[in-house]
């Protein structure tokens, strides 16, 4: 005769509050820690003003900052300054990633090439931007034109050199494969070195939109009539701190959203770089 035996369904165990909690702010650890830090900081800063620590005359508080923000929303010096710095970063940008990258390609994959191109690249990059800025106004003149060609100077050097190294890292492994089977020299640009090259570029691009954004400035505080660079100068010739500390905010901010985003495009296209087999 057998026997059958009955077993009670095994519950999972419950987690607990905490251990939620927990495991919550573990997958949000890196933007919980980043606003405290922000409101830490922002807290000590307006206690020292308010205690006197700080003199408002020389920096404002974070309350007051605030304040000024709304009113210059309103107003049409902000957004108007705002979108004029946005153009010339954006197009100088733009037109170094054009050229850039293929030069960079062009230095990485051609030895001869890379024999002309290094020694302008490795001087113009010594060379302070900032100190042939005056000259860059006697060929251009005081304009957009002038602030699109400092961006440009700015950003161009971190794509030419990061992609120059990322096409002389292709793996040798798979060019060897590669030219054995009889591949073309385009079939192993687009399969093996552009792959492998592109996480470089991004690098390179995360690197020049910061490099881009202090061009702007700095073409807009000696150069321009306009934008974000020229309300901080004159923010700062008035002793305007507010509008100074709203300005240089709005910069801040700009480039770390241009940071984060392109870091979040890097990491995808990290997924690019070919693994060499055991």
């Amino acid at each position: 005769m057998s026997v059958s035996s009955t077993h009670a369904p095994t519950s999972a165990p419950v987690e607990s509050l905490g251990t939620r909690i927990l495991r919550e702010f573990r997958k949000r650890e890196r933007i919980v820690l980043g606003v405290l830090g922000v409101i830490v900081v922002l807290a000590v800063w307006e206690l020292a003003v308010i205690a006197g620590w700080i003199r408002q005359s020389t920096m404002s508080s974070p309350t007051i900052i605030s304040e000024r923000i709304v009113a210059e929303f309103g107003g049409d010096r902000l957004l108007p300054s705002l979108g004029v710095t946005l153009r010339a970063y954006l197009i100088g940008l733009g037109i170094a990633t054009v050229v850039g990258i293929p030069v960079g390609f062009i230095g990485g994959w051609y030895k001869r090439a890379s024999y002309l191109l290094e020694p302008w690249l490795a001087g113009l990059n010594a060379t302070p931007t900032v100190a042939i800025v005056p000259l860059i106004l006697i060929w251009l003149g005081i304009g957009q034109t002038s602030k699109v060609f400092i961006v440009f100077l700015f950003a161009i050097f971190p794509y030419a050199f990061n992609t120059m190294v990322g096409v002389r890292q292709s793996e040798a492994e798979f060019l060897g494969v590669a030219r054995s089977f009889g591949a073309s020299q385009s079939k192993i640009i687009t399969s093996i070195v552009l792959p492998g090259a592109v996480p470089y570029m991004m690098t390179a691009a995360r690197l020049a939109v910061g490099r881009a954004l202090i061009g702007v400035v700095v073409a807009e505080l000696v150069a321009s009539n306009t934008g974000l660079g020229f309300l901080i100068s004159i923010a700062a010739g008035t002793f305007d701190t507010p509008l100074l500390m709203v300005s240089v905010l709005f910069v801040g901010v700009f480039g770390l959203i241009m940071t984060e985003v392109m870091k979040g495009i890097e990491r995808q296209f990290d997924k690019w770089r070919p693994e060499p087999s055991s």
